[in-house]
């Protein structure tokens, strides 16, 4: 009997080692010796049901009353939580606030640093005006750009070249430079009545004069079918190091002077290996030169009587 006690008031929500248990367990062995066996299996059995049937409806009750708590205390901790959120509000206020002063200091710093190179360019903008003007320097050639979109891009291992959406009647003449905000990215090869075809600075057909922009030396920069250029008929002793950029030099008259068209990776020796500004196999829309005064002076070449060519 003391054992169905011990359930009932486990069932009420009491432990093992509870002191009300331990006394209710004793108290019910003690008296079931007094009483006769059958009155007290009765008793206590009676009492041990009622415990545990009291306990679980006991249980059913106490979440209710856990949960009336737990809604009226929610006030309470939010409460006592506000001064808590105000005061992580403001670090993480003080700490953008830090971070935004840093920032603009770093601009305030970036932006005096860009005026200094605002009035060095208009001083040597100036200066070169004067030059020119002393030199009687022809102005730059005057030249037109056709945009166009790439239509067909499948470079293999043997040609490097796309299809663009332009034509004759747009402008569109062989031999034009192909660029885009880069840089250069080839020439005109074939022209046709709704599509060109551009040779990449890649392939290994491709040959531009350029120039090193830091020594102002003149080579030329070949393709190899590779992702890779090569510069040659560079004239010894050379001054290249990596990171130089390679511009156009204008030689030929295909190629504007001082357009970006790769920057040299290494310098092994007597080879000088470099890399396009601009990537061939993503390319959308590219500009088509159109250089108005170097069909004017191909025009006057041809029209100038041999005897004066020839001497």
């Amino acid at each position: 009997m003391a054992i169905l006690a011990a359930l009932g008031l486990q069932a009420f929500g009491l432990k093992r080692r509870s002191r009300l248990l331990v006394l209710t367990t004793r108290l019910f062995s003690r008296s079931l010796i007094g009483l006769n066996r059958p009155i007290g299996v009765i008793l206590f059995g009676g009492i041990a049901v009622f415990f545990m049937f009291f306990g679980m409806h006991e249980n059913v009750v106490a979440v209710r009353i856990q949960t009336a708590l737990m809604d009226a205390s929610v006030p309470i901790v939010d409460g006592i939580s506000r001064p808590f959120q105000a005061i992580a509000s403001w670090g993480k206020l003080m700490q953008t606030q830090a971070s935004l002063q840093a920032e603009i200091k770093q601009l305030q710093e970036q932006n005096t640093y860009m005026m200094k190179w605002q009035h060095a360019a208009l001083r040597y903008k100036n200066e070169n005006l004067r030059l020119r003007k002393l030199l009687n320097v022809i102005g730059d050639p005057r030249m037109s750009f056709v945009t166009a979109r790439v239509i067909i891009n499948r470079p293999d291992s043997f040609h490097k070249n796309f299809t663009i959406s332009a034509n004759r009647q747009q402008g569109v003449n062989k031999d034009q430079a192909v660029l885009t905000a880069a840089g250069v990215v080839g020439r005109i090869i074939d022209v046709g009545s709704a599509t060109a075809r551009v040779l990449l600075v890649t392939d290994i057909n491709s040959r531009i004069p350029v120039q090193i922009e830091s020594s102002g030396e003149h080579a030329i920069l070949a393709g190899d079918n590779t992702h890779e250029l090569k510069l040659i008929h560079l004239k010894k002793p050379f001054k290249v190091s990596s990171n130089d950029r390679l511009i156009t030099s204008g030689s030929g008259g295909i190629f504007p002077p001082g357009l970006l068209v790769a920057t040299v990776t290494s310098v092994n020796g007597d080879t000088v290996l470099a890399k396009p500004v601009v990537d061939g196999d993503a390319l959308d829309f590219v500009l088509v030169i159109n250089n108005r005064n170097r069909d004017s002076s191909e025009t006057t070449l041809a029209q100038t009587p041999t005897s004066y060519c020839n001497g």
